[in-house]
């Protein structure tokens, strides 16, 4: 028995076959009893999980049926706000078109009121003035002002802005005037910027107060106060697009189109992130004063001044002609490199910042089909395009 009992534990002695299997069924016993304890272990770790969640275990189907019913729940809330935002714009619409109806009918009546001729802004104005108050109680009572926190716009930025206004200005009205020289080549036309033509032929102090003061205050308070405030739940991309559209329109010449759609974007960013009216007001006023106003004051003698000095043919009278005007030539030389230096300056600064602003997104989850229905089927947003689309066109007419 001893020697048996060396043959099994000890190393050195050869292991017979019957060892080998007593072996392997005590090594398959210990394993059948080490998954049952883990089964066991198993069990135990459910049936606490499921006495945890109220002795049940959630269901896959109910789950499926909540994520189901939560999707269209969503869809739902999208289409709704889909809806809203497209009788928002129809509403923008329809008081444009009561904008202009209204303007045209009261301009209209103002033929027939003595000195029209030579208080023509004024009339102008108060015109506009009238039909702006007009739409407001209309937009008013049918779409609501969305709340937003007014900020304070610094003076160095309206300054920066008011550079990169110039630039657009600078450039636009560079582009129009040669698609309108382009046209009037093409068709044989006389077509001219009327608006320029008016300005030109008004005193210094109605062209101040009406186009520097006046018609920046009207004009910011329909095209940014009324119709952002409306649109501005739907993103800024859309809101700042459509009242410089409008804007643009609003002007109804190729003269101005292209600029002041332009100068529209700028001032409508600015208005949608700060609401502050009076900086945007502000905003637009210098530009019309350095752009319209101030040429104004030397024009009339520097046309003079050419006008003359294509009929003489002496050096010494010509040289009298120019120490004769000495005084508004050297004023336009210096306007001049002002403008193309702030023109310079508007570009850089447009250009080093462009890329550091983002369009506000929406703060509703809306697609890029959502804004396509809502623009594409609105009886009042096509018929206001349509109407001042053909009045610009037939400015070309005239």
């Amino acid at each position: 028995m001893s020697d048996e009992k060396k043959s099994v534990f000890n190393d050195d002695m050869p292991v017979t076959e019957t060892d080998k299997k007593s072996l392997k069924n005590d090594d398959a016993l210990q394993m059948n009893e080490s998954e049952k304890g883990e089964e066991n272990t198993e069990c135990e770790t459910e049936s606490l999980n499921s006495s945890e969640n109220g002795g049940t275990s959630p269901a896959p189907e109910t789950e499926t049926k909540d994520s189901q019913k939560k999707g269209v729940d969503d869809l739902a809330e999208r289409m709704n706000i889909r809806e809203k935002m497209r009788r928002c714009l129809n509403y923008c619409g329809w008081t444009f078109i009561i904008l202009i109806i209204s303007w045209f009918t009261l301009s209209f009546f103002t033929i027939y009121i003595p000195f029209t001729t030579e208080y023509y802004m004024f009339f102008n104005e108060l015109s506009l003035g009238i039909a702006i108050l007009i739409s407001f109680c209309f937009l008013k009572a049918s779409s609501p002002k969305a709340p937003f926190q007014k900020k304070k716009v610094p003076f160095n930025h309206i300054m920066m802005l008011t550079s990169v206004c110039i630039a657009v200005g600078y450039i636009g009205n560079l582009i129009s005037s040669q698609f309108i020289a382009f046209w009037n080549v093409f068709t044989n036309s006389n077509v001219t910027n009327e608006v320029s033509d008016i300005i030109m032929n008004i005193d210094l102090v109605q062209n101040f107060l009406f186009v520097g003061i006046v018609a920046p205050f009207l004009e910011e308070f329909f095209f940014r106060k009324l119709l952002i405030d409306r649109m501005r739940p739907y993103g800024e991309l859309l809101s700042v697009i459509i009242s410089s559209a409008f804007f643009a329109l609003f002007h109804m010449n190729f003269s101005q189109l292209i600029y002041a759609f332009g100068v529209g974007l700028v001032l409508g960013c600015l208005y949608y992130r700060s609401d502050n009216y009076i900086a945007v007001t502000a905003l637009h006023s210098l530009f019309n004063i350095v752009m319209g106003v101030i040429p104004t004051v030397f024009y009339g003698k520097i046309m003079q001044f050419f006008i003359e000095l294509e009929y003489i043919q002496e050096s010494s009278e010509r040289f009298s002609l120019f120490r004769e005007y000495a005084v508004p030539l050297i004023l336009y030389a210096v306007y001049a490199i002002a403008i193309l230096a702030l023109v310079i300056v508007g570009i850089v600064v447009f250009a080093s910042n462009v890329k550091k602003v983002r369009p506000i997104k929406s703060e509703y989850p809306l697609q890029a089909e959502d804004y396509r229905f809502a623009v594409l089927k609105n009886p009042g947003i096509i018929i206001a395009a349509v109407i001042v689309i053909l009045l610009t066109v037939s400015s070309l007419f005239v």
